[in-house]
């Protein structure tokens, strides 16, 4: 008999992790997105656990066409001998299962979950393969966590050889041919339950299991409960640890590998927006004690949400995972900095008004993490300051004019020269509010050799032409650098064109407040439309309009039809 456990299946992330000194929490290289074919720009790549001698970096990627169809039913694999729309119609069945709800393309599902791995040569992912079954088959594949220090892993949920899943945990054994052994069940007492947010980790002597689960008494949010071997594979009732857990999600614990100290993220007031990580100290044997929890004051925590570090055991690269580029990609970062940088970094910023003039302003800065107050002061009469960095240290800048101010922006010289750069422009833009209108950093070094993407804008009257390759920070209006190529580019093709009108219009997908969201797209389609207008174009050629969520074209049933509804659109409003 088929059986699924009902709501349990989910983007199931946990990591077995090594100990790091509280004075590198505050010491963090410049962070790293990994390249494809690690990370990829359709689909989410998440949940990073390294192998215990750190050859191998296992990570879930979800909602791919390529995942391993494997699928028994009473004993039999249907992907034998069944044709590919019945196949589709019983998977699209399961996972309508699973998550309650109806699932339209199983193939794009968020329940399409398949373990993936790649060999690290240098710390740096090069080769990617893709494990058959029985790690991966059609139904969701995550590993959360090492299990012990050899080639064994704990995996979500529990499976029948003749079909289905049961909510729990299971350990896979990877062969020396570098298949796996079929999952194994262990069972943690009094564990039932069916959340997608379920994860843990464990110590590398398999005695203690921290778990991020539902609060027992409110099912709103997530707590990290304490297990305890009994036996070989069976674990004791979960104990919630009240000196992390507050009225807020604690989640994706991981434990160092010496057990000395605990990583977590959190939603918690006090952070930089969404879930920041976290850390905090072991006080005593029991595994209940922690010191106070402190935020990871790295520049690895954004506004977005981050989560499931795992750190080297050389204490000097962390892997974690975060959303601030609208897709979840597993990023990368160096914790240990060098004292000097191997080239001078020089930054110029451009302190205006809103109205774009520049002017007179009072320039303050100082170290980022260390808490020390504004150390630098410099006052400019033409709005130009110029800032050279020899040594490699996060400073703080900011600019005032009386009752006008600029946000406070964050500048790391490692960060520029990792990404190629000597010399950087910064548009810093003062309100009576300090909230940020503008700020467009580019590549003066080599911007001549920026490539821009094909861009083909349909010039006839009410026709519209989707943006690609157009990102957004996450819940503002200011996109980020990648999009600089396509809006270039259509600025390009308007300038050719002075006679045509367009009208720059922006879509949300429906998660949020609708008259937020309204707002938010207009606020994004009059950002698109600055930018053009910096880059030559007629103010007048061009008009906005924020939609909302008034006009998906996708159903916002999952993360990548959501995203598919957060776009901009050109509308010709009139011909040349």
């Amino acid at each position: 008999m088929l059986k699924f456990s009902i709501n349990f299946v989910g983007l199931f992330y946990v990591i077995c992790l090594t100990w790091l000194p509280s004075t590198n929490t505050i010491a963090q290289y410049a962070v790293k997105r990994l390249e494809y074919p690690l990370n990829t720009k359709d689909f989410d790549e998440i949940c990073p656990v390294m192998s215990f001698d750190e050859k191998l970096l296992y990570f879930t990627r979800s909602g791919s066409p390529d995942f391993n169809k494997t699928l028994f039913i009473d004993g039999e694999d249907i992907s034998e001998n069944m044709n590919s729309v019945s196949y589709e119609d019983n998977l699209r069945m399961i996972y309508t299962l699973i998550s309650g709800r109806y699932v339209d393309n199983p193939y794009t599902s968020s329940f399409n979950q398949d373990v993936w791995v790649a060999k690290l040569h240098g710390k740096n992912n090069s080769e990617i393969m893709h494990p058959g079954y029985p790690l991966n088959d059609a139904l969701p594949n995550s590993i959360c966590s090492n299990f012990g220090d050899r080639n064994e892993y704990v995996v979500i949920n529990q499976f029948e050889r003749v079909g289905g899943m049961q909510e729990g945990f299971s350990i896979v054994s990877r062969r020396e041919d570098e298949s796996f052994d079929f999952p194994v069940p262990f069972r943690i007492i009094g564990f039932n339950q069916s959340s997608t947010e379920v994860n843990l980790t464990m110590s590398v002597d398999k005695q203690h299991v921290l778990i991020a689960m539902e609060d027992t008494t409110d099912s709103t949010r997530k707590d990290i409960y304490l297990s305890i071997k009994l036996l070989d594979t069976l674990y004791s009732e979960p104990q919630k640890i009240t000196t992390i857990c507050t009225p807020y999600n604690e989640t994706t614990p991981f434990l160092s590998r010496d057990n000395s100290r605990l990583y977590f993220a959190s939603d918690r007031p006090g952070g930089t927006g969404g879930l920041d990580i976290y850390w905090c100290n072991r006080l005593d044997f029991s595994y209940l004690n922690w010191s106070t929890p402190q935020l990871f004051r790295t520049t690895l925590n954004t506004e977005a949400n981050e989560s499931h570090p795992y750190i080297s055991g050389d204490l000097n690269h962390i892997y974690y995972t975060t959303d601030k580029d609208g897709s979840s990609d597993i990023y990368f970062a160096k914790l240990i900095r060098p004292d000097h940088l191997e080239k001078p970094v020089k930054i110029i910023l451009n302190i205006s008004s809103e109205d774009g003039k520049s002017g007179s302003a009072e320039v303050s800065w100082g170290e980022t993490y260390t808490g020390k107050p504004w150390t630098g002061f410099f006052r400019t009469k033409n709005g130009i300051y110029e800032h050279t960095f020899t040594k490699n240290e996060v400073f703080t800048f900011k600019a005032e004019n009386r009752a006008y101010r600029s946000p406070e922006i964050i500048i790391d010289p490692q960060e520029i020269l990792d990404r190629g750069q000597h010399t950087v422009f910064i548009d810093l833009v003062m309100t009576k509010d300090g909230v940020v209108k503008k700020r467009i950093e580019y590549k003066k070094e080599i911007e001549e050799k920026i490539i821009e993407p094909e861009l083909s804008l349909n010039t006839t009257l009410g026709m519209t032409t989707v943006l690609d390759n157009i990102y957004f920070i996450r819940s503002r209006p200011e996109v980020v650098q990648e999009s600089y190529g396509t809006l270039r580019k259509l600025a390009k093709q308007l300038k050719a064109l002075p006679a045509i009108k367009i009208r720059v219009e922006g879509h949300t997908d429906n998660v949020g407040d609708k008259q937020m969201l309204k707002e938010l797209s207009q606020a994004r389609a009059e950002y698109i439309k600055k930018f053009l207008v910096n880059e030559g174009v007629q103010e007048e050629q061009v008009s906005t309009y924020g939609w909302g969520d008034e006009k998906p074209i996708s159903d916002n049933s999952n993360e990548r039809e959501r995203k598919l509804n957060r776009r901009v659109e050109i509308r010709v409003l009139k011909e040349q």
